[in-house]
């Protein structure tokens, strides 16, 4: 070796490392990025399942608080009612 040459050695073995040292903190950052881009998808599509659910059960509410299925349901199946006849209607004057 040539002694009136500076050792480099020890300098390059530190910017390498620092390069190393950026180069993994990028790959984990990217890892972690499409890891939430998954967790965010199945997010998505857990919600429009919910969503889907929350109209279905919506509809379903308001079919069963119409007065039709009310008197189906209690009057006529539990009560055993029937609709009058003509004849047994009485008009008030």
């Amino acid at each position: 070796m040539d002694k009136n040459r500076p050792k480099l050695t020890p300098l390059w073995l530190g910017l390498l490392s620092i390069f190393i040292t950026g180069l993994l903190l990028y790959t984990y950052c990217r890892i972690e990025c499409v890891k939430i881009g998954y967790e965010l998808s199945e997010e998505k599509a857990r919600y429009m399942k919910l969503d889907t659910r929350r109209s279905e059960l919506t509809i379903e509410l308001n079919t069963l608080k119409s007065h039709e299925q009310i008197e189906q349901q209690v009057a006529r199946h539990k009560l055993g009612l029937k609709m009058p006849t003509p004849k047994q209607v009485v008009e008030i004057p």
